[in-house]
């Protein structure tokens, strides 16, 4: 198996030899509290060694592995990813529309067809991913720990001397389209020229941007059945966005959400999906679509006289 040591020695497949479940029981116990008597009795291991991007591109690979140690006893399992110094070289794809980037790269953990049930590792789909031979959530850069006995994914909960004693950006660096700064409040990562965004997630100016996510709320005192999904285009470079909500249940609501949703104007089709766009900018009034960040949490609660309240 790739260890930090050992200089990217890999292996495939199911093993059962002493020498590589003695090497791998030193993470768990010193990661995690109910790891202390896990002993591993097999590892499976998994090794994606040079694979490429769309369309068959060989000029930059990723390499990675995932580890997973599992005991006979009521220890449970647990699963460690590797990456190796300079595992992660691209993260995104060629798109077959140029005018529709492809959606950067998540890593991380996703249970089947069970919706909802995922956790992926800090940074994905974001620049930041390039870093993740130099970063970690146990100290020893490239190593990600997690325990998955229960239902849900568990990082370490026993903290390294590392991660205590980083400070500033070095903790978690900054992804390549940004800079470390020190400010006089702390440290904290700044976009690079010809780039925008929060130092986290930095874009370039004037590209245009696919935004996706959930909508859920109580609409006229009617709770939306489900979580409604939220896609939008965004033009930075004129300031206008295209933005539609699909699976609009009960469809009877779509109409109303045309006054709730994030675009000034919108249209609902059939389906109950509701569309609509922003409209320019002008020079003198900067919009969000082009200052802003490409992180965008938000709740909306409006209130017209005479008529119930929408929280979304």
């Amino acid at each position: 198996m790739w260890t930090q040591e050992a200089q990217a020695v890999f292996s495939t497949g199911k093993l059962a030899s002493q020498t590589c479940c003695v090497a791998s029981t030193t993470w768990w116990p010193e990661n995690f509290a109910l790891g202390a008597g896990f002993r591993a009795q097999s590892l499976l291991i998994a090794t994606w060694d040079g694979v490429g991007y769309f369309e068959q591109k060989a000029d930059k690979v990723n390499t990675f592995q995932v580890v997973i140690g599992s005991d006979v006893g009521d220890g449970g399992s647990y699963v460690g990813i590797f990456y190796p110094e300079n595992g992660v070289q691209w993260i995104q794809a060629e798109a077959k529309n140029p005018s529709l980037p492809d959606p950067k790269a998540q890593a991380g953990f996703m249970a089947g067809g069970e919706r909802g049930l995922h956790t992926l590792i800090r940074g994905s789909g974001t620049d930041q991913l390039l870093n993740l031979d130099k970063t970690s959530n146990t100290g020893v850069p490239g190593q990600w720990l997690y325990q998955v006995t229960g239902p849900h994914v568990l990082g370490p909960d026993i903290p390294s001397q590392e991660l205590l004693e980083t400070a500033g950006c070095g903790r978690e660096p900054c992804p390549p389209s940004s800079s470390c700064v020190d400010y006089e409040g702390g440290a904290c990562c700044r976009c690079n020229e010809g780039l925008f965004g929060n130092g986290r997630h930095c874009v370039s100016n004037g590209t245009a941007q696919r935004i996706t996510g959930k909508l859920r709320g109580v609409l006229n005192d009617v709770t939306l059945s489900k979580e409604l999904d939220f896609h939008s285009y965004v033009v930075p470079a004129d300031g206008r966005t295209y933005t539609s909500l699909s699976r609009v249940v009960p469809t009877s609501l779509g109409s109303d959400l045309q006054a709730d949703v994030p675009p000034d104007r919108a249209s609902r089709d059939h389906q109950g999906a509701v569309h609509g766009h922003r409209c320019l900018q002008h020079d003198a009034h900067v919009r969000g679509g082009t200052r802003g960040g490409t992180r965008f949490p938000t709740i909306t609660c409006a209130r017209y006289q005479g008529l119930p309240t929408g929280l979304l």
